[in-house]
């Protein structure tokens, strides 16, 4: 049985970051993972990902980013991570939480082993900045989804929501930023059922994020800046040379996903670490969307996601359905 429990740790301002872990006690701990949110979301949407793998042995622990889910429960705050240094508040966050987690793996005897990261999204610029940042120091692998490798026009948005935040201040709402960033995503999608078609192919999900005020929100305009950051950042070539290179790294997306450039975006990344001498290993899955965690076929997913941990923390029980012989392996 899945035991979930909530956590909470004190952020460098002050901030009281709330955060989840789930444990199957009856499942033999083989390794840990920290889930990074995407956008506009919490961490509780990964519920149903993070039960699968705890119960083959995963320690699975998340939070919600500043400015979302129940870390930033006001709306005057959703979508703000800070008036300035956004992006190193976020880094530090991530630093928190993982001295938290470390308290926690201690006290059940687990404190040794391999701990992974996985970002989502917008996560996946935090976590790659992250790793770029610290040298992922402590980090056993790399599980990247939903991500882009380009900056593309984030310099011209970061500008965008500079102005904005002069001339209306840093929590105003990007109503426009928000058209400018996300306004063609739904463009290949036809007909189109709702807004959000370009998020997964499960209808039911689709509807239950348009249905929640935690998601349909809009980031405010110092948000959009340090977004713009983060794409700025993640997506400049040279990072990826700064992760160790015995750092396993494994890159998946749909490739009808349009924030990755229908997987043009992913394949870069990829690109990029075997490049820099890293074990990487791209997936990419036919007429996926956003969130391949929440796409029709997510039991496959959940599965590589399982391979590649397990594969990378010294297990000698392969989970079925590895990675090496799936289709679109190293595509």
């Amino acid at each position: 049985m899945v035991e979930r429990l909530q956590f909470t740790c004190t952020a460098k301002d002050g901030l009281e970051i709330q955060g989840r872990s789930w444990r199957d006690e009856s499942a033999a701990p083989r390794a840990a993972l920290l889930i990074i949110h995407g956008m506009t979301e919490y961490c509780w949407r990964y519920d149903d990902f993070a039960s699968y793998l705890s119960m083959q042995g995963i320690l699975v622990y998340a939070f919600d980013i500043r400015g979302h889910g129940i870390t930033t429960p006001d709306a005057g705050n959703r979508g703000f991570f800070a008036k300035k240094n956004g992006v190193d508040l976020l880094m530090s966050d991530i630093d928190c939480v993982r001295d938290k987690i470390d308290v926690i793996r201690a006290g059940i005897g687990a404190g040794e082993l391999p701990l992974f990261m996985f970002g989502h999204s917008m996560g996946s610029f935090i976590t790659s900045c992250y790793l770029k940042r610290t040298r992922a120091k402590g980090v056993s692998g790399v599980i990247i989804s939903g991500t882009n490798a380009k900056a593309g026009l984030a310099q011209v948005g970061k500008m965008l929501a500079r102005m904005q935040c002069f001339f209306k201040g840093s929590k105003s709402e990007g109503k426009l930023l928000d058209k400018i960033a996300f306004g063609t995503y739904n463009e290949k999608f036809q007909p189109q059922r709702t807004v959000k078609d370009w998020l997964t192919r499960d209808e039911a999900i689709v509807n239950k994020y348009i249905a929640d005020p935690d998601c349909m929100f809009l980031f405010k305009a110092a948000g959009f800046a340090d977004l713009s950051a983060l794409l700025q950042e993640a997506g400049s070539k040279n990072w990826t040379d700064a992760v160790p290179k015995d750092v396993p790294v494994f890159v998946y997306c749909g490739d009808m996903d349009p924030v990755g450039a229908y997987s043009k975006g992913p394949r870069i990344l990829y690109q990029w670490y075997k490049d820099t001498g890293h074990d990487a290993l791209l997936k990419i899955y036919p007429g996926g969307r956003h969130e391949m965690h929440n796409e029709l076929n997510r039991d496959e997913v959940y599965r590589d996601v399982l391979s590649f941990i397990l594969l990378h923390s010294q297990s000698k029980v392969p989970a079925k359905g590895a990675l090496a012989s799936g289709p679109g392996a190293d595509a």
